[in-house]
């Protein structure tokens, strides 16, 4: 699984490179996150399609953990693009309870 997140570019010389864009890859979900987010879920009265700050702030902790915390929760919200969150969350939701997407199905592909 991979995640692109962007940071201020402190060298920035003009508006085209205030953001570099990271990409972080974790090779795996570890049990541990499929444990919490499990728990998240019995706790959750929403169905996690509409997360509290608080859910969302667990699940975000969860990504870190994810990514064995190359980045922070902080470094997450900030350099997430919102357009992008629906799709991350959902691939992540999908990798967590090993749920293949179509185009993986149609691929082979994991």
């Amino acid at each position: 699984m991979k995640v692109n997140l962007y940071f201020a570019n402190e060298n920035s010389t003009s508006e085209k490179d205030l953001y570099i864009q990271k990409e972080f890859h974790a090779p795996f979900i570890p049990l541990l996150v499929v444990k919490e987010f499990t728990k998240l879920q019995a706790e959750s009265e929403n169905q996690l399609a509409l997360f509290t700050p608080e859910e969302l702030e667990k699940i975000i902790d969860l990504i870190c953990l994810t990514f064995r915390r190359q980045f922070t929760v902080d470094d997450f919200y900030l350099g997430m693009p919102n357009d992008k969150f629906s799709e991350f969350i959902t691939e992540f939701y999908n990798k967590v309870f090993n749920i293949q997407s179509n185009s993986e199905e149609n691929t082979g592909k994991k």
